[in-house]
């Protein structure tokens, strides 16, 4: 037994929007969780701590105790980006966190409105531009 429960930090989505309970992100923190629990036979806690386009849960991994027991769950645009951010962090992502394990692949979509007489991203672009004032 473990002297203290590992914690699964779900911080970001892939698109870039910090995840409430209940989202992709949530839901694999919580598989990966569970799967660890079983494997290790004892509790896995799995916080959600969103914010800060995921530097504050990125924040809470870097500050945790460097014992393996801290894990984040975030698509890779919240680990590469601070480089923006640079001067204004307290951490630095390239250095503090190591990417282990890529656990999900997902697809996003761009949909319209069925209305709409757009049925591809060249058609969206040229629907558009032909209306900038909207």
């Amino acid at each position: 037994m473990l002297r203290t429960p590992p914690t699964v930090i779900v911080a970001r989505d892939q698109a870039g929007g910090a995840f409430a309970p209940g989202g992709v992100a949530d839901i694999m923190g919580r598989m990966i969780g569970q799967a660890l629990q079983t494997k290790l036979g004892q509790t896995v806690i799995v916080e959600n701590k969103p914010g800060g386009d995921g530097l504050i849960g990125m924040g809470e991994v870097v500050r945790a105790v460097p014992d393996g027991y801290t894990l984040l769950i975030g698509g890779f645009g919240g680990q590469d980006h601070p480089a923006v951010d640079e001067g204004r962090l307290s951490f630095d992502v390239r250095r503090d966190i190591v990417k282990i394990a890529l656990s999900a692949e997902f697809a996003n979509v761009l949909v319209v409105n069925r209305d709409l007489p757009i049925n591809s991203a060249k058609e969206l672009v040229d629907y558009a531009k032909a209306r900038p004032a909207r």
